[in-house]
């Protein structure tokens, strides 16, 4: 953590303490003056592991002023995947077609696009009550299984739309989880 000084505008480090989120970037903080804190939110987060890149981050963290410790206000274990070509393409098409995302083997309710979402290239499913969505980057396809589902059925969801993403683009895909 840094601080940036308005005075001189230098920046400086901030030391804190507690379960603080991480390298994170494209978050949302909100001040809250009642108890002397920030809660952070959203964006994205570096795990420290080079070869998997950015994870989303799904939980939310308070930062006290007064005493400098972070707290974890969530522990969800979601899972996160990528789906992208074997071979390394510069070439990865975006706005697929949301059948690309309907599974063929388990049942899933293709879900409307949410009216204030900037992002056209977000698609979301739902199977057995847990949402699981999709973001086109440029390269891949990020997924975030955003609740629990069992293993065999977040494994069937991924192999379908794996296939259903070589059929439309002509390239083998493989899924790695982040």
């Amino acid at each position: 953590m840094y601080v940036l000084g308005l005075d001189d505008l230098r920046i400086e480090p901030l030391p804190t303490t507690g379960a603080a989120p991480g390298w994170i970037h494209k978050h949302k903080a909100t001040l809250d003056p009642s108890r002397g804190s920030i809660t952070v939110r959203g964006g994205e987060i570096d795990p420290g592991d080079s070869s998997s890149g950015f994870r989303r981050n799904v939980d939310e963290f308070r930062l006290d002023f007064a005493s400098c410790r972070w707290d974890r206000l969530t522990e969800r274990e979601w899972r996160q995947f990528e789906i992208a070509p074997v071979e390394d393409r510069r070439d990865f098409t975006l706005s697929l077609p949301d059948e690309v995302f309907r599974p063929k083997v388990v049942p899933a309710e293709l879900l409307s696009r949410e009216p204030d979402d900037p992002n056209y290239l977000r698609r979301r499913i739902r199977v057995d009550e847990v949402v699981i969505e999709f973001v086109e980057d440029v390269f891949s396809i990020r997924v975030l299984v955003a609740g629990e589902l069992p293993a065999l059925r977040v494994d069937q969801v991924l192999e379908d739309v794996r296939r259903n993403l070589g059929e439309v683009s002509r390239l083998e895909h493989k899924v790695v989880e982040l």
